[in-house]
């Protein structure tokens, strides 16, 4: 497996995949993926590759990927679905690769999106996200619904690094809908 940690480069293909499932999250209200939903996943609609072309004389490479977001409804038992669009971005600008995305949505007046920094992923079973504004962490699987088919490597950026006592901090885990 070639595992990357933080490397969202063209292999970031992983989004286009026949379904991501929201394993577990450190939120247990996340509002931007349902609520306390349970079965959250995302599937692709279409993905408009990276290519180069030249803005205000800069070299840029953006992937997008239009996607529907899915989750059952606690109250109705329905599946809700919106029409994001996900788009990779670099942290900081000298960066040779994009190491963070943002989760947009439109609105009749607005493009509202979020940006989510990757903290691990091996391109075919898992990755684990940060979303830096509120400090949220998630586990995705990738085209997959058994649990323990995906790489250890997922859980263990989750929990992150010890501190600076060695310790390791565990954080809460709400779970997606699937275990």
């Amino acid at each position: 497996i070639d595992a990357v940690p933080g490397r969202l480069n063209q292999s970031f293909s992983f989004a286009s995949r026949p379904g991501l499932f929201l394993v577990q999250c450190s939120e247990k209200n996340d509002t931007e993926f349902g609520g306390e939903a349970q079965c959250v996943q995302m599937k692709a609609l279409h993905i408009d590759p990276p290519r180069k072309k030249f803005l205000w004389n800069t070299l840029v490479r953006k992937l997008k990927v239009r996607s529907r977001l899915l989750y059952r409804n606690n109250q109705t038992g329905h599946m809700e679905e919106s029409t994001v669009t996900i788009t990779t971005k670099k942290s900081y600008k000298n960066l040779t690769y994009d190491d963070m995305f943002s989760v947009g949505e439109e609105t009749y007046t607005s493009y509202i999106y979020t940006d989510y920094e990757l903290l691990f992923t091996d391109y075919q079973t898992c990755f684990t996200i940060r979303r830096p504004r509120d400090d949220v962490y998630m586990v995705w699987m990738i085209g997959r619904l058994n649990t323990t088919d995906i790489n250890p490597e997922c859980e263990t950026a989750y929990h992150g690094p010890v501190n600076e006592y060695g310790c390791s901090v565990m954080k809460p885990k709400y779970y997606g809908g699937i275990r």
